[in-house]
């Protein structure tokens, strides 16, 4: 416990921004907006931007903002959730800034326990924990473990963790300084717009304090758009991987360079997987002749993939899919059924 710790009612306590894009949300935007109006940190303005949604989702924002003389919302053409994102950040006014998804929701205590993280290490970024729930499970507590990074590891333990798991780069997890962002705004019209977009953020701070505790509650439903079949855009991923394959040649610490050749070279896999677990939804794309240009990448890359931070299950995916999609397809729909998903 520190002694200088910013108490949940100071009125000195620095504002803190909370950005919400909303599109067509309205089954869980109330679950969101009460574990954000309910926080213990109370300086804080919670920014709604409206992009376009069809439902009754601007409306309630609305209710909400009747409600709450900290919450303003922002209504604007649908442009996709980098767009509304950026559209935050231009009327962002606090000294910290903070993304929710409108789906998801987090911990009562989120903010205060992020500010006082940044205030005491004099941290630029504190990246907290995620629980990736269905809305029924509760969270087993766990011994927090806490890390701080200085330097080049801010980058090298972004580029191991995010090999492991992929919301190593989602833009929600963290309490961000202004500073740090120095005016980095989300690519628009790409899906995966936070992988670019956090490295060049993180490769700006100077420490950042990460901590397992859990204070970020990621909603997962069988509507949700990971959960698809493949569309044309999926291959943005693509992009946005060859994106931190070039940033990363230019570090001088080599493991980071051959990290990001790791992340490019997962790209093929990522594919694969959502092919063989969720099928084609474009109909445009043939099924024969996208399978075989994955198969081929990741047959190039398949040393590399072994050998990299990659959890074990991952690898025998690899291995399977560089051997057989047909086999490597039916074993995964065979599983499916046992599991019942």
């Amino acid at each position: 416990m520190f002694n200088n710790e910013i108490s949940s009612v100071d009125k000195a306590a620095p504002l803190v921004s909370l950005i919400i894009p909303i599109y067509n949300v309205e089954k869980y935007l109330s679950r969101c907006l009460d574990s954000v109006i309910g926080q213990t940190y109370k300086n804080i303005e919670i920014l709604l931007i409206n992009d376009g949604s069809t439902d009754t989702s601007a409306e309630i924002a609305e209710d909400y903002m009747h409600l709450d003389d900290r919450i303003t919302v922002y209504h604007k053409e649908n442009g996709g959730l980098s767009s509304a994102r950026n559209y935050g950040l231009a009327y962002a006014k606090g000294a910290y800034i903070c993304f929710v998804d409108s789906d998801d929701w987090i911990a009562l205590d989120t903010i205060e326990y992020s500010v006082n993280l940044i205030l005491n290490y004099n941290a630029d970024i504190v990246q907290f924990g995620v629980y990736k729930t269905n809305g029924k499970k509760n969270i087993k507590e766990r011994k927090e473990k806490r890390i701080i990074l200085r330097g080049k590891e801010i980058i090298h333990f972004l580029m191991v963790k995010s090999t492991i798991d992929d919301s190593y780069y989602a833009a929600w997890r963290c309490l961000y300084t202004k500073e740090v962002l120095k005016d980095l705004l989300f690519p628009i019209g790409k899906i995966n717009e936070d992988i670019v977009w956090k490295y060049k953020v993180f490769s700006n701070a100077d420490l950042i304090v990460d901590t397992s505790k859990v204070k970020y509650f990621y909603y997962s439903n069988n509507g949700s758009i990971t959960k698809n079949g493949l569309k044309k855009r999926d291959f943005d991923l693509y992009a946005a991987a060859e994106g931190i394959k070039e940033l990363t040649q230019s570090e001088e610490y080599g493991k980071i360079k051959e990290l990001g050749e790791v992340k490019y070279a997962r790209t093929s896999l990522s594919l694969l997987c959502k092919i063989a677990f969720y099928g084609i939804s474009d109909t445009s794309i043939n099924k024969k002749d996208v399978v075989s240009k994955l198969k081929k990448d990741l047959k190039k890359d398949l040393r590399l993939l072994l050998h990299s931070p990659m959890k074990k299950s991952r690898k025998i995916l690899a291995l399977m899919f560089s051997i057989s999609y047909n086999m490597t397809e039916c074993c995964i729909r065979i599983a499916k059924k046992c599991i019942g998903s």
